[in-house]
């Protein structure tokens, strides 16, 4: 049965168009068979350059029993003996004939080398020089002690304690106090304040040294001294004035 309007060359084709088979190469089957043919010829002539080894089976296994008082067992006895390492360490032992009757002597007893003895040599005898008569009679006479020099007089000293005991001075004027009353002095003790910038703010005066205006001089003089630097706004400390020898009114001649 054919569809109207079908061209007639479709009517007799297959329904499923398969694909047309091609004949096979005789290239490729010439390339196997030259590679079968290599392969084979390489094969034997490795069998004839390598031969195959000859196997050779392994002995037997054999059994061998010592009986004692076999020949076999006295030849191997006899090897062990005289393989025997402590016979061949063992030294001879060589007792001499009067080893007893010795007596021992320590190696002390006899003087192999005497010893050198040194030559006693008088010594000279070394005679002082001569001296005059004027210079025996000096050294026969008492030395006196040469005069000793007096010591200084101790001067005014000015000590701080308490904060201000380790705080070092920016500027320290010279100590020109002294007294002009004869009187006993006393060492004068004020309360400092300090600054933080090293200035002396505030003076009291604690104990008096017994002269008013040498008080007062002394303050005059802490007034005048100035601290090093240090963060406290306001530290407190006390100063203490020893007086000395130049802090005392000179008698007139």
């Amino acid at each position: 049965m054919t569809t109207p309007g079908t061209p007639a060359k479709a009517q007799t084709s297959l329904t499923f168009s398969w694909p047309e088979t091609r004949p096979i190469s005789l290239t490729l089957l010439g390339f196997i068979a030259l590679s079968v043919l290599i392969h084979a010829l390489s094969f034997y002539i490795f069998q004839l350059a390598y031969p195959p080894s000859a196997h050779i089976n392994p002995p037997p296994a054999q059994v061998s029993v010592l009986t004692p008082g076999s020949p076999e067992n006295n030849a191997l006895l006899r090897r062990i003996e005289a393989e025997d390492p402590a016979l061949a360490s063992r030294p001879q032992e060589v007792l001499p004939a009067n080893l007893l009757n010795l007596r021992y002597t320590p190696s002390y007893a006899q003087v192999r080398t005497a010893p050198k003895i040194v030559d006693k040599q008088a010594m000279p005898l070394v005679y002082p020089p001569a001296m005059d008569a004027l210079a025996l009679i000096q050294s026969a006479l008492p030395r006196q002690p040469a005069p000793s020099q007096p010591e200084p007089a101790p001067q005014t000293q000015l000590r701080f304690s308490g904060a201000l005991a380790q705080r070092k001075l920016a500027n320290e004027p010279p100590k020109n106090l002294a007294s002009h009353e004869f009187a006993e002095l006393r060492p004068a003790r004020f309360l400092v304040g300090v600054t933080d910038r090293g200035e002396v703010r505030y003076i009291f005066l604690q104990i008096s040294s017994g002269d008013k205006t040498l008080d007062a001089e002394a303050e005059a003089y802490l007034q005048q001294i100035e601290f090093s630097h240090a963060p406290e706004s306001l530290a407190w400390g006390f100063a203490v004035f020893l007086w000395g020898s130049d802090a005392f009114p000179r008698s007139s001649p």
